[in-house]
């Protein structure tokens, strides 16, 4: 049985572990003959490979060691939140095999750096009053931490590594309980993933422990624990020409068949892409190369290349403001527009309880093209032209949603004529 308590805090492990130990009749005496070898324990964070942007990739934090017992862990990871998105941590293999009771993690911030976000990670053996007998933990190989992180879509982020690293704030980070309690392993070494990888960050402020760590802990410590830090190799474009805006990848940019796929995708998501094509359908989708991919901004900027309305490449516009406003009228939903830029497309994202309704165009966008799809209860709507028709500039209604299906706009993703993107506020 594992259990996963989210404001399971540092002091709480120590605590857990004390109950456990001195449950009973009579406290078991410390002995400091307890821990029976010194055999380096490693945990290695796990370097994942041609990674996708875009997407979750799961992957393990594993442990080798050769102990006698293993009662419990805290570990303190690091990592830019600009990068990475940590989505949830799970016990890992070797825990769910050897019974263990008790799981937690907690996800915060750097108050005094924007760069840095951690990840505290917490587990013990047994709980008081839950199982009499301590689960056999040794000779463990393996995964023992199972993390989920969002790779950033931000295309700047292209063929570079991203780092996971163990972090130190004070002694008390980054320690493995053995011997029932009596001893705590702390690190010997700190190291990186020793394979050839490029683009490393910077190595933060406190990325061993601190100095004195010997004489601060009560328990018996023994450095005795090698960490080895990892993270993401972000999968490279290629080495062949620039193919940006060949979404089908069969070699030609700017098609109308590029078009069609790519609004597909803004409704329908890359689900519906032939997995074999997925990562070169990402890596050309950023058209007007702000960094980001897979936005109606993109799909304007090639439907302009495509049809030969395009202006140069300039650095892209900046205040470009939309505002839009959703109203009630008996049984619709109108969804109004309000710029001082011509708008070139709209990506709406609403939130739905049914999927019977028909969006239809307002008077406003009543030269568009519109494309919509549910999915996971929710509901896409775009709004585009593969023509040169546009959004004029001013306040007008564009779209109406039947109510019946209790919609609720949580997104939108707009662009001007020429395929920058405009900020909106809703």
């Amino acid at each position: 049985m594992v259990m996963n308590y989210s404001s399971f805090t540092r002091i709480s492990l120590a605590l857990l572990l004390l109950l456990f130990f001195t449950a009973g009749n009579a406290i078991i005496p410390v002995k400091k003959e307890t821990v029976k070898t010194v055999e380096p324990i490693e945990i290695r964070i796990g370097t994942e490979h041609d990674v996708l942007q875009g997407h979750y990739s799961p992957f393990a934090i594993t442990l080798n060691a050769n102990i006698d017992r293993l009662d419990g862990f805290d570990l303190l990871l690091s990592y830019n939140p600009d990068e990475l998105t940590l989505r949830h941590a799970l016990p890992g293999r070797l825990l769910l095999d050897n019974n263990w009771e008790y799981f937690s993690y907690q996800i915060f911030g750097d108050t005094a750096n924007d760069s840095l976000a951690f990840v505290n990670i917490m587990a013990a053996a047994d709980i008081p009053n839950v199982d009499p007998s301590l689960p056999d933990s040794a000779q463990l190989a393996g995964g023992f931490v199972e993390l989920y992180m969002y790779i950033s879509n931000d295309r700047t982020h292209e063929c570079m590594f991203l780092p996971l690293r163990f972090f130190w704030r004070d002694c008390e980070d980054n320690l493995l309980f053995l011997a029932q309690g009596d001893t705590i392993a702390l690190s010997r070494s700190v190291t990186e993933d020793p394979r050839e990888i490029y683009g490393r960050a910077p190595i933060p402020e406190w990325p061993e422990p601190p100095d004195g760590c010997l004489d601060s802990l009560t328990q018996v410590p023994v450095p005795m624990v090698d960490f080895v830090n990892g993270g993401f190799e972000i999968v490279c474009a290629g080495s062949r020409p620039d193919m940006t805006g060949d979404l089908n990848c069969n070699g030609l940019s700017f098609e109308l068949a590029d078009a069609i796929l790519y609004s597909q995708l803004l409704t329908s998501g890359i689900e519906i892409l032939n997995p074999d094509i997925a990562p070169c359908c990402i890596s050309t989708s950023d058209v007007n190369k702000d960094g980001i991919t897979l936005t109606a901004s993109d799909l304007q900027r090639l439907v302009r290349i495509f049809n030969g309305s395009a202006e140069p490449y300039p650095k892209p516009l900046e205040n470009l403001f939309l505002t839009v406003d959703t109203m009630t009228y008996f049984d619709r939903l109108k969804v109004y527009c309000s710029s001082d830029e011509h708008i070139g497309a709209t990506l709406f994202t609403f939130t739905v309880n049914d999927t019977t309704a028909l969006p239809s165009l307002e008077q406003a966008a009543s030269d568009m093209d519109l494309e919509y799809a549910y999915r996971n209860d929710t509901l896409k709507v775009l709004i585009y032209s593969f023509g040169t028709s546009m959004i004029p500039a001013g306040t007008g209604a564009v779209l109406t949603i039947p109510t019946s299906i209790s919609p609720v706009l949580i997104a939108v993703d707009a662009a001007e004529f020429q395929g920058w993107l405009m900020k909106a506020d809703f």
